[in-house]
């Protein structure tokens, strides 16, 4: 599941818009939003840390997106290529666990045999 965190500003044209484009890609991928109002101590604090100019500003998994209008396209390639990342890491991982079980089957065989 991937984190995204929307900055805001009251009477924010862009950010209503990210609001829109964010329910859209949700559709197609596994999200979870958090809206920050930049008049909140935490919106402010997260506007300094991630350097966002002006709302609306998008941080994916706590990471700077972008700020100003959300391109969709661009999310999309971005929440794409996590998704295709975690699913290498899950297989290395897969692969790496089988090359642990081979190992220990092989050193339990060549114990039997050393005991015979």
């Amino acid at each position: 599941m991937t984190a995204i965190t929307l900055l805001t500003a009251p009477s924010c044209r862009l950010c209503d818009d990210a609001k829109v484009v964010l329910d859209r890609v949700a559709i197609d991928f596994d999200l979870t939003l958090e809206l920050v109002s930049l008049d909140t101590p935490r919106g402010q604090e997260l506007m300094t840390k991630h350097q966002v100019v002006f709302p609306p500003g998008v941080l994916v998994d706590g990471e700077p997106f972008s700020y100003g209008r959300l391109s969709e396209r661009r999310l999309r390639r971005e929440l794409e290529n996590r998704k295709s990342l975690r699913a290498r890491r899950r297989c290395q991982s897969d692969m790496m666990m089988q090359q642990a079980k081979n190992l220990h089957q092989a050193n339990r065989y060549f114990k039997q045999g050393e005991e015979k």
